[in-house]
């Protein structure tokens, strides 16, 4: 239900009450208020639909709110296991300086061994040779030299496959590290995502939040509308006489233009786009710009039915010209006739003003006969 539309089921109904002073008629009465229940049926269903919207969004925020807790639970547990990682790799690095040094060590300890037997190999062996006691113990004492010559190639070439090994572990360590934090940054920006689509969510809900208030306050307007006009329809019932029956009928012809400028006419009567909520709705009148505190004319003689502010007209004077003529002067920024006051032709009867539901300083001027608008150029 567009604002507009509800404001207009509003607006007929507050007209529809300062028109039993020109034409008592229960009939009509009833018409509106069937019109003022159509209205706030309208608005109850409409209310019941935003409530299904916050419902079917408090869902998504739950859905939303499991799957951001399951991807943190997850980025959680890949935090855990990256910083096992980078303990295994520091312990890897480690282990591999130590059996670095081992080599270095064990390295030069070879180089020296085989420098000395190097620069002492004639006399070594001829000790050898002399002090053997024959040709076995001679042969075994060569082969206790290879011995100690293999075995240090072979603590070496350990070493060195301990080295290749933990080098290796370490870097199957490091791509497990990299795939890990890949998959962590991945994780990351889709529960950025999520969390952003919560936020959106949430700030639907209190956009409709907002909205359903707004709704309930319109809802409750109706009520007191219908209300009222259920009242006067038992005041009719009881005195069918109203105060305007002796009044003298409108003579018809020209009406005075009712600023004292001409001003520009923003908006005329039949369908536009509503100013406030952009919906396609039906203008009831003419709405004339002119600057704020500009006097505000009577169209004609006639009898001030009303004098005050209603809903979206804000500070509005109805003036009663007899003949169910009654016009109406919307939006004012100040009121200077009174209800129950009978005015002149070109008398002042208020200044313009943005009061209500306007976008600016105008004069809204709507004429009705029997409490239908019609055309103001008709008369003006």
């Amino acid at each position: 239900m567009k604002k507009g539309a509800i404001l207009s089921g509003i607006l007929i109904a507050s007209l529809s009450f300062t028109t039993v002073f020109a034409a008592p008629d229960v009939s009509k009465q009833k018409s509106q208020l069937s019109t003022i229940k159509t209205e706030k049926g309208k608005i109850t269903a409409e209310i019941n639909q935003k409530k299904q919207e916050v419902n079917d969004i408090n869902k998504n925020i739950y859905s939303l709110d499991q799957k951001i807790n399951e991807s943190q639970a997850k980025l959680d547990e890949l935090q855990s296991q990256l910083a096992g990682l980078n303990v295994d790799i520091k312990a890897t690095k480690k282990k591999i300086a130590e059996i670095e040094k081992d080599l270095e060590k064990n390295e030069e300890l070879l180089q020296e061994r085989l420098r000395v037997m190097y620069k002492t190999s004639d006399i070594s062996y001829l000790q050898i040779l002399l002090s053997s006691e024959d040709i076995s113990d001679l042969l075994s004492n060569v082969n206790n030299i290879q011995r100690i010559v293999n075995h240090d190639k072979e603590l070496l070439e350990e070493l060195e496959k301990s080295r290749q090994k933990h080098e290796q572990q370490k870097k199957s360590l490091e791509a497990s590290k990299v795939k890990m934090t890949k998959i962590q940054q991945e994780m990351a920006s889709e529960q950025s995502v999520m969390e952003e689509n919560l936020g959106v969510q949430l700030s639907e809900k209190h956009k409709i939040a907002q909205d359903l208030d707004k709704l309930r306050l319109q809802e409750e307007e109706l009520q007191r509308e219908s209300a009222a006009i259920e009242k006067q329809i038992q005041a009719l019932l009881a005195k069918p006489k109203s105060k305007s029956s002796t009044q003298k009928n409108y003579s018809g012809g020209s009406m005075h233009w009712p600023l004292a400028i001409r001003g520009t006419i923003t908006s005329t009567y039949g369908y536009r786009s509503d100013p406030i909520n952009g919906s396609k709705s039906f203008h009831q009148g003419l709405d004339i710009a002119a600057p704020k505190g500009t006097a505000v004319y009577a169209a004609s003689d006639g009898v001030v039915i009303f004098s005050g502010y209603k809903n979206s007209y804000g500070n509005v004077v109805m003036i009663d010209h007899g003949g169910g003529i009654v016009t109406v002067y919307a939006h004012n920024s100040s009121l200077v006739a009174k209800t129950g006051q009978t005015v002149k032709r070109g008398s002042v009867i208020s200044k313009v003003g943005s009061t209500g539901y306007s976008t600016g300083n105008h004069l809204h001027f709507e004429v009705r006969k029997n409490g239908a608008t019609i055309n103001p150029r008709n008369y003006v």
